[in-house]
């Protein structure tokens, strides 16, 4: 079974654990990865910029928990460098699109929903396959969004080093 502890050290790694507010980023003031709209919703209310910057690291595990290892029911994952690598995109684009792209990766129906069947295709995937057609897919994506909002082409280079942390977990 996939152990969160050991996915998150690897999204805490990729996402850093300072405060930033970049006007350009789209997600807004962020803390260890997490946006204050994420934040919120995990608060259940609209939380503060000032609280956001005091979150914890055990605060931010919980939110990762409970907001993108849960949602995308990363426990049925079997294989632990195929969750991580489905919940660091969770994190960074989305837990939607990573699931859609591990649905299309293990060659399921794609619906965005992390279910049995999806799970058991993913369980029973060849592992490199599986990634480099999902890494594939990210990268898409994030060439996509800079070609749809050239503003962002400052994030690309970090984002695609994201996935060659992702290559990293192949072998």
């Amino acid at each position: 079974m996939a152990n969160f502890e050991e996915s998150l050290e690897h999204v805490l790694k990729n996402e850093g654990m300072a405060f930033t507010d970049d006007p350009i980023d789209r997600g807004g003031a962020t803390h260890m990865g997490i946006t204050l709209r994420t934040y919120s919703e995990f608060l259940g209310r609209q939380g503060t910029v000032d609280e956001l910057k005091a979150m914890t690291r055990l605060e931010a595990a919980t939110v990762y928990h409970k907001l993108y290892w849960a949602k995308m029911k990363l426990d049925l994952v079997m294989d632990n460098n195929i969750a991580t690598t489905i919940f660091d995109i969770g994190v960074n684009m989305g837990v939607g699109y990573a699931v859609k792209f591990a649905q299309e990766s293990a060659g399921v129906r794609v619906d965005g929903v992390m279910g049995p069947l999806t799970a058991s295709a993913i369980n029973t995937a060849h592992r490199t396959r599986f990634m480099l057609k999902f890494v594939k897919l990210v990268q898409m994506r994030y060439v996509g969004i800079v070609i749809s909002n050239p503003s962002q082409i400052k994030y690309l280079k970090g984002w695609l080093n994201r996935t060659y942390t992702i290559m990293d977990l192949i072998a």
